[in-house]
């Protein structure tokens, strides 16, 4: 009988011992959990603070800039991206924002854009990198955020250059932009154009597999025409709730282009034969655009953006062939003509 009160009082001991033990370790476990969720917070948070550099305008007066562009191409770690130009919207979007917004014209390329806004009207960029909440990266990496003074008065950029080639016309250029507030409308204007000559001169040779000269003379070819690089309007206003902006630019050009060749086989035949390949060019590329935005209910904001694009292109050239014996050889005429219509309409909801 004291047998087996003392084995029972051992059982009992024992039964303690463990359900102490395993209260202790609970305990341990529930204080080891609260430190890792107390200590989440402050990670997510620095990392948060690491995806956006902020760069004021007084980071870059190092390298004295003229324009946006300027500034931008001096971020450390950034490339800027134009996109690719294809049909469609989303993949002309580029790595741009400007005042948080990411531009909705497709022709006008990113960096276009940025040569027409003077240095001084930067106030500071933003190096986003990694996703952020009301931050679409659109398949980016990083996006540079470019955010503009407001308490500026007009800005008129230009630029005037010239080109000489001895064997093509003077070429002059030049462009000429605004940047202004007029009746709460923020707006830039532009117009970028020049004289588009090209040319160059030499002689030609041809020989036979043994070397032997077959025939040799000038070949010559020159273009002239003008060509207006960039016409745009870009203008931003709010109604209301409402950021309404919109876009438009005009790109032409026409131009003439003449090759005369010619090649005279050596003594005692003197056998002339002329190449001439004649091209008249004319290109016309026009773009309007725009989106309007607002938030629609707490953390969720609505854009539609409308983008109507036309291009056109039409060439007319020939070739004549003529030879000293033989008269005209060959005449070929080609008239062509190239039509293309874009009409996006897209909605976002960020």
């Amino acid at each position: 009988m004291m047998k087996g009160q003392a084995l029972c009082q051992h059982v009992l001991l024992c039964m303690c011992v463990l359900v102490t033990s395993v209260q202790v370790t609970a305990d341990e476990h529930e204080k080891s959990t609260a430190t890792l969720d107390a200590a989440q917070p402050s990670l997510s948070a620095e990392t948060a603070a690491q995806q956006v550099v902020n760069f004021p305008a007084t980071f870059f007066d190092r390298y004295q800039p003229n324009t946006a562009l300027d500034m931008v191409r001096q971020l450390p770690g950034f490339k800027l991206d134009d996109g690719d130009g294809t049909r469609g919207f989303a993949s002309s979007a580029g790595n741009l924002l400007i005042n948080g917004q990411r531009p909705s014209a497709k022709q006008d390329l990113p960096s276009a854009t940025l040569s027409r806004i003077p240095a001084s009207q930067v106030e500071h960029i933003e190096l986003i990198r990694g996703q952020m909440q009301g931050v679409d990266l659109q398949g980016q990496s990083v996006l540079a955020n470019v955010y503009l003074r407001k308490d500026i008065p007009a800005t008129v950029r230009w630029q005037l250059w010239a080109e000489h080639n001895k064997a093509a016309p003077f070429k002059p250029g030049g462009s000429i932009s605004l940047s202004d507030r007029i009746c709460d409308i923020d707006f830039n204007t532009g117009i970028d154009l020049e004289r588009d000559t090209s040319g160059w001169a030499g002689t030609e040779s041809r020989y036979d597999g043994n070397v032997n000269l077959l025939e040799t003379g000038p070949t010559d070819r020159i273009e002239k025409g003008f060509r207006i690089n960039s016409l745009n309007l870009n203008a931003v206003r709010w109604f209301g709730d409402n950021r309404v902006n919109f876009n438009s630019r005009l790109t032409t050009n026409k131009t003439d282009y003449l090759q005369p060749n010619q090649g005279v086989s050596p003594p005692p035949a003197n056998r002339t034969r002329d190449v001439i390949i004649r091209s008249k060019n004319k290109n016309v590329e026009y773009e309007f655009s725009g989106d309007v935005e607002r938030r629609l209910v707490d953390a969720l904001d609505g854009k539609l953006i409308l983008l109507y694009n036309n291009k056109d292109q039409n060439s007319d050239s020939s070739q004549e062939n003529l030879d000293s014996l033989l008269g005209r050889t060959l005449l070929r005429l080609a008239d062509t003509g190239t039509a293309r219509k874009e009409i996006i309409a897209r909605t976002e909801f960020d």
